[in-house]
């Protein structure tokens, strides 16, 4: 885990991660952020196939028979992504505005994704209302931890 907290600590941001490869089709699978002490954490229903990178990376999934999804074997609790990107937008008004998001490897893929998810259920608007900005912390930990292999969250 990175300390993102400890580097970002003095700023209004938000840590949000959420990941399925398919590029930048991909459906997002979980959707979590964190300011302070305040945690928001949901996952969504995929609303597609979801990759056997995926599921190695991330340790979800989804029986699309059953309807069942599972974190590492565990069976977890999902609900319809728009369902989840408006708790999040609500979990979003309880900070305030001007908020700035910050993910590890956001320029190249979360954002890019959160953006399309956001487009197709017409939130985007209401969303820009709230978030000001994205940041990606990738470049930070490049340059404070360059003795790391790789930087992947893995």
């Amino acid at each position: 885990m990175w300390p993102m907290g400890l580097l970002f600590k003095h700023w209004r941001t938000i840590k949000k991660s959420f990941v399925s490869f398919k590029g930048r089709d991909s459906s997002v699978t979980q959707l979590s952020a964190r300011c302070n002490d305040d945690v928001f954490n949901v996952y969504l229903t995929p609303l597609t196939k979801l990759s056997d990178e995926a599921v190695r990376v991330t340790g979800l999934h989804f029986d699309e028979t059953t309807n069942i999804m599972t974190h590492h074997d565990k069976p977890v609790q999902h609900v319809h992504p728009m369902n989840a990107l408006l708790d999040f937008m609500q979990f979003l008004m309880t900070i305030g505005k001007s908020i700035t998001l910050i993910a590890h490897n956001n320029k190249r893929f979360d954002c890019i994704v959160l953006y399309n998810h956001l487009k197709y259920f017409n939130l985007w608007n209401h969303f820009c209302k709230l978030v000001s900005s994205f940041a990606d912390a990738l470049p930070f930990f490049r340059k404070l931890y360059p003795e790391f292999p790789n930087h992947k969250q893995e």
